[in-house]
């Protein structure tokens, strides 16, 4: 649970396919191409890297938006609409504390989707569309991402 001006929200566990299409476009969208470590990166240096990729895209919200929803809202009544709402509430924050934390989760919520289901997606047309799931593999949020 991550609690941010004054709202609370959580990692979706649970995906529909309309969600896990979206959220591929928008990873497609940001120029990833893969989610993994390069040869002698730390978890640190690849946290960075990560978060740098996305920040460059200007995609980070979006991608947030799809990956956090609001604690009194189901999963599987997750919409794009939702996910844009989600957004601007992030992109509204003006605390420093928050937006400290909003940045310092962006590498490992990334992450953990695509660990949780979607690490053989590409952007390449040899997608198979055979990656099921597409959801955090617990609503558990670590605040220990570098940055």
């Amino acid at each position: 649970m991550l609690e941010l001006g004054g709202r609370k929200l959580r990692a979706i566990k649970t995906s529909t396919v309309a969600h896990d299409v979206w959220m591929m476009a928008r990873v497609a969208d940001a120029g990833i191409r893969q989610v993994t470590m390069l040869p002698g990166e730390t978890p640190e240096a690849f946290a960075t890297r990560l978060t740098g990729e996305l920040a460059s895209s200007g995609q980070v919200l979006n991608l947030l938006g799809g990956i956090l929803i609001f604690e009194d809202r189901e999963d599987l009544d997750w919409t794009p609409a939702m996910a844009a709402e989600t957004a601007a509430f992030l992109g509204s924050l003006t605390e420093p504390a928050d937006k400290q934390m909003v940045l310092s989760q962006v590498a490992s919520l990334v992450a953990g989707f695509f660990e949780a289901g979607l690490t053989s997606f590409t952007t390449s047309p040899s997608y198979s569309g055979s990656a099921a799931g597409g959801q955090p593999a617990s609503n558990q949020i670590s605040p220990t991402v570098a940055h």
